[in-house]
């Protein structure tokens, strides 16, 4: 399975997040850097239903982080 395919079938969910992981961890990424692709790249489940999702970063009001 190529590194393409790999990221349909996540994205698509005919792979688990664990098994994503794995597979990146096969073709030489770091766990660290692989946990944060699955991270990014599964979708929102809200976005995937095609509802609105709010942009609260504009409601932190505090000192600069």
């Amino acid at each position: 399975m190529s590194m393409s395919e790999l990221y349909e079938a996540y994205v698509d969910g005919r792979i688990t997040r664990g098994a994503f992981i794995r597979r990146l961890v096969a073709f030489g990424i770091s766990v660290p850097v692989a946990a944060a692709y699955a991270g990014a790249m599964k979708p929102d489940t809200a976005r995937a239903a095609g509802e609105e999702v709010p942009d609260l970063y504009d409601l932190y009001h505090g000192p600069p982080l």
